[in-house]
């Protein structure tokens, strides 16, 4: 007889086994919801952190590359399209190392495709655009086949018409491109590059100037500048501290008579006015700074002892945080007198914010003026650009430690509005010529 039972029978080995790998299904499918849970709100957490987060400190840092390296990626890129004047490809590789960029008036030197110096210069002719390597000798298709002396580089291929290539430098920005170009240096022009219907920025004037600026005095903005830090002898720019102190410290209507003593003290021509004429502090500028007649600058120190008003000058230097500028007399006679282009723009910008007078008798071009006696004395203006249309006000020197220097103000017209604009020279052999060189090079830039 069969047995009713094994049809409803039940396997419990079979039953053991289902229930264990439904707890294994369960138990994997519950650790990768959670899992997966957790890392959408780790994404989502990261994401709200990393948007509150300031850019600097993104994980994600994107490096800018220098644009003279981009140049010299896409002159890599058509390099096989060009036929002649191709640099080798081991030249290009080296550059990466270590290469002199050249653009926009500026020397970069680089190293492993880092700026290590900025070398700004001027420069007379045309640089030729491309890559070269520098040799120890010179030869015609060098960039820099040599460097002839301090303070200016020769290179070539040479621009049409053999017109010398001379890149200015200071001396002490050549001597450091000396050390840095070895021979085999990979060396790349590259032209600037400009916004579309936009003039390119004027290449700045060759001038025989030591050091210059050209700066904005409302905003600050320096245009241009050479070796604008360094104290250089100022002559005759003195006259400016000895006019601003003397006006601070004299009433301006008091009565000082020019003696011998101080016509002794000038060791040259001493000026127009003879001694015994009596002035008052505000006639005795228009002397000083017109004509800049050296026996009234020691009248107006002595009214309380040169070497008080000495100390008063450089105390006056100190406030004005000027600290490359020392002044040993009243005059510039000294070639202790010395100051840096960039301190003479914070003494322009002083003397035209507080003391416009000292602009005012700089600018005219004539003045007469009748002393105490009666005797009637005129003064024709010795500064360059007075009496010219936009001329604000300045002050020519001359010694020979100096040179020739020059510190003026100008207004230029600009879409802006206008400009008023500072321009320094130290140790010119033409200051003239140079100043007026640096004011057209704004205008048109």
């Amino acid at each position: 007889m069969r047995d009713s039972r094994s049809s409803y029978s039940l396997d419990t080995r079979g039953l053991g086994f289902a229930c264990k790998a439904l707890f294994a299904v369960v138990l994997v499918f519950g650790a990768v919801h959670y899992g997966t849970t957790r890392a959408s709100e780790y994404l989502i957490l990261s994401t709200i952190d990393t948007a509150a987060q300031p850019a600097a400190i993104t994980p994600a840092v994107q490096e800018t590359v220098h644009p003279i390296y981009d140049a010299l990626t896409e002159y890599e890129r058509t390099l096989s399209a060009r036929t002649t004047g191709v640099a080798a490809f081991d030249t290009l590789v080296r550059a990466r190392a270590r290469m002199v960029g050249i653009r926009d008036q500026t020397i970069f030197l680089f190293e492993n495709s880092a700026v290590g110096k900025e070398i700004p210069f001027t420069a007379h002719g045309t640089i030729p655009t491309g890559l070269a390597v520098a040799h120890a000798l010179s030869g015609t298709d060098d960039i820099f086949p040599t460097i002839s002396f301090p303070g200016c580089v020769i290179s070539g291929p040479l621009p049409k018409d053999n017109d010398t290539l001379c890149v200015t430098l200071t001396p002490e920005d050549a001597a450091h491109l000396a050390e840095f170009v070895g021979a085999g240096t990979p060396i790349f022009v590259t032209a600037s590059e400009h916004k579309a219907g936009t003039p390119p920025e004027q290449p700045l004037p060759r001038i025989s100037a030591k050091a210059f600026i050209v700066a904005d005095l409302g905003t600050g903005t320096v245009y241009a500048a050479k070796d604008a830090e360094t104290a250089r002898p100022i002559a005759s720019i003195s006259k400016l501290f000895t006019a601003l102190v003397a006006r601070e410290t004299i009433r301006d209507d008091r009565t000082m008579t020019v003696t011998r003593d101080d016509q002794s003290q000038t060791e040259g021509v001493p000026g127009s006015i003879r001694a015994g004429e009596s002035f008052t502090v505000d006639e005795l500028l228009y002397p000083l700074l017109m004509e800049s007649n050296n026996s009234s600058a020691y009248t107006l120190a002595r009214y309380e002892g040169t070497e008080q008003f000495i100390e008063r000058v450089n105390q006056k230097i100190g406030v004005l945080g000027m600290t490359a500028t020392r002044l040993d007399d009243p005059s510039g006679l000294s070639p202790n007198n010395v100051s840096s282009p960039k301190d003479l723009v914070t003494l322009l910008r002083h003397i035209s914010d507080y003391h416009s007078l000292l602009f005012e008798i700089t600018g005219a071009r004539t003045k007469a003026l009748r002393a105490e006696n009666g005797r009637t004395y005129g003064f024709s203006n010795f500064n360059h650009f007075a009496g010219d249309e936009g001329f604000v006000g300045g002050k020519t020197g001359f010694i020979a430690e100096a040179g020739q220097t020059y510190a003026g103000v100008f207004e230029v017209p600009s879409t802006s509005g206008t400009s008023t604009i500072a321009i320094v020279v130290l140790g010119s052999e033409d200051r003239k010529k140079d100043s007026a060189a640096l004011l057209s090079w704004f205008r048109e830039r």
